[in-house]
């Protein structure tokens, strides 16, 4: 025989729908981070070339404008992909980062310094 639950110890319905929220929340929550795993390794790939990048990226950095990739954009990132590869030849890439990591410093010091 089975026995009628008492009311009194049924959470009240406020608390119950707080509960079916947090828990659907939380499933969706699992889902996204299921969905944004399995696309990972297809970003990854995309994005080992920089017109690639731009791709995936575009809708963060013009989330209002619509990508349209074209010849233009596989010509810009080629031409900056070169120009990078020979400055890092050139060994002028190197010099390029210590003079950010100065500025880096110097701007530290500027906003830890107590005058």
């Amino acid at each position: 025989m089975h026995s009628k639950p008492s009311l009194a110890r049924l959470p009240a319905p406020a608390e119950m729908m707080r509960a079916i929220r947090a828990e659907r929340a939380r499933r969706a929550a699992t889902l996204e981070r299921e969905r944004i795993g399995k696309d990972a390794e297809r970003i990854w790939a995309r994005c080992q070339s920089l017109a690639g990048f731009v791709r995936e990226a575009w809708h963060v950095i013009e989330p209002s404008i619509p990508y349209v990739h074209g010849w233009h954009i596989d010509a810009i990132c080629a031409h900056l992909t070169l120009h990078r590869e020979n400055l890092a030849a050139a060994g002028r890439m190197r010099v390029r980062l210590e003079d950010i990591t100065e500025r880096v410093d110097a701007i530290r010091d500027d906003l830890t310094s107590t005058t």
